[in-house]
């Protein structure tokens, strides 16, 4: 076999290995989409679930709820609009996941650096109130601490945030800011059925 022959063979190869990979990126590509869209639809499932559950049980005014629950209600809200308003500016104009831009670290962070842009101090400042007031609720009631009373794992030689979202594709960060909405959902319902049931 003469050289050129041998270099067009190895040529030929590459391509089709190539190719091949590329292939297989598509399917884990669309794999991990659907994957995202069936958690999406269960965390609205679970927040309907929540809002009925509320409406059901909720019969008397919030005022009668004892403060320290009133204030984690107001800070539980706060803090899910603002996760909520950041999920949709990661995502792109339409629902369609594949669209999503996969560089928008500026949200979060200064361009070109790890310091937070006015919404990553927003963020962090809302986390660490809610994260707060759910102490207070946990000492006040014991009963109302669960395993999902945690919203960060916490580790002092890491930023957070650095660590959770810089340089993430927008899906994964989308990702992440739904199951923070989640765990936080989790709690308030754990929260509210305590207030409803010590009354």
């Amino acid at each position: 076999m003469s050289k050129k022959v041998f270099l067009i063979t190895v040529f030929i190869v590459s391509l089709l290995l190539l190719g091949l990979m590329l292939l297989i990126a598509d399917v884990r590509m669309n794999t991990i989409l659907d994957d995202f869209s069936t958690m999406e639809e269960e965390f609205k499932n679970t927040n309907t679930s929540l809002e009925q559950e509320k409406e059901r049980q909720f019969e008397a005014t919030a005022d009668t709820y004892p403060e320290i629950i009133q204030q984690y209600e107001r800070v539980a809200k706060d803090l899910l609009e603002y996760i909520q308003n950041l999920k949709k500016d990661y995502i792109a104009k339409s629902d369609n996941y594949e669209e999503m831009d996969a560089h928008k670290n500026e949200i979060l962070f200064i361009k070109g650096s790890n310091g937070y842009t006015e919404k990553g101090n927003n963020l962090m400042t809302k986390i660490e109130a809610y994260e707060n007031m759910l102490v207070i609720v946990n000492l006040e009631f014991p009963e109302t601490k669960t395993t999902s009373s945690k919203l960060r794992n916490t580790d002092k030689t890491k930023d957070w945030l650095v660590y959770n979202f810089k340089d993430f594709p927008a899906i994964a960060v989308y990702t992440q800011l739904t199951a923070m909405e989640a765990t936080i959902e989790t709690k308030r319902k754990d929260i509210i059925t305590f207030a409803l049931t010590a009354k």
